[in-house]
């Protein structure tokens, strides 16, 4: 037989369990919900450069191929007489980044290839992702690229940073609707 202490406890357990039931059924999934966009913001690398790695690579789409194939840089590292259809995919690394509100996924595309790298210059291109495809939206050579928190035209800016001996030289990009602009420009000496 239970004692009075045994049932005033199951009785409290009971309520417990009927008034925090639907609070957890509710919370949980919102709590999921958080922790998934938490994690998909901290998986987003917005920082490249050319000592930098894409942590986490993705697969080029065969439309960003084509355009990467067309760009006459890219063409010089052919041998003579090669087709541009012979550069291969491996000569290019991918990172996903959300540039927008929508839901597709961007690209941030740098070089992989000996051959198109500069002395502390690496080529970008960013392209976006619409119902037809994907757009190249920058192409640019810098020391170091970052996806900015703030927008123009529902899209991040991006900052450029390219050095010399002597001189760094930083720009700031925005989006215009259709590409991104040079919006401001910075050149300081080494020393300052």
């Amino acid at each position: 037989m239970k004692s009075i202490k045994d049932n005033a406890i199951t009785l409290v357990l009971k309520r417990v369990v009927k008034f925090c039931t639907p609070a957890l059924l509710i919370a949980l999934p919102l709590g999921s919900a958080f922790a998934q966009a938490s994690r998909r913001a901290q998986k987003e690398q917005t920082h490249f450069g050319a000592e930098v790695r894409i942590r986490t690579p993705v697969e080029i789409p065969t439309d960003i191929l084509s355009i990467l194939r067309e760009d006459k840089h890219n063409q010089t590292c052919l041998k003579a007489g090669e087709s541009p259809a012979n550069i291969p995919g491996s000569w290019f690394v991918a990172s996903r980044i959300r540039l927008n509100g929508d839901r597709f996924g961007d690209f941030v595309i740098t070089a992989r290839n000996d051959c198109l790298l500069g002395a502390n210059i690496v080529p970008f291109w960013i392209f976006r992702t619409t119902r037809k495809g994907h757009e190249l939206i920058l192409s640019v050579s810098a020391l170091d690229l970052d996806v900015l928190k703030t927008k123009t035209n529902n899209y991040r800016d991006i900052r450029a940073a390219a050095a010399t001996a002597q001189r760094v030289h930083t720009t700031v990009l925005k989006f215009n609707g259709e590409q991104y602009r040079i919006q401001k420009h910075r050149s300081r000496s080494d020393g300052n």
